[in-house]
């Protein structure tokens, strides 16, 4: 096993601690696979101001909570 596979990472995708995995992109390209809650999120971003916030908190801080009651 090596490191990345070792950080949950494996054929372009990495497992998220919050129930499901996802692929990073570019610039803030993301999908989100929650199969628990049937539930894909896909972010489109261009991410250069850096006080933007990152599409994981936009998931944990946001998009979770409102789904999750």
């Amino acid at each position: 096993m090596n490191a990345a596979e070792e950080d949950g990472y494996g054929y372009l995708w990495w497992i998220d601690n919050f129930g499901g995995y996802s692929a990073h992109g570019f610039g803030g390209q993301y999908i989100y696979v929650l199969p628990d809650l049937d539930m894909v999120v896909v972010i489109t971003a261009s991410l250069e101001d850096p006080d933007f916030p990152i599409p994981r908190e936009l998931m944990e801080v946001f998009i979770l909570p409102a789904v999750i009651q």
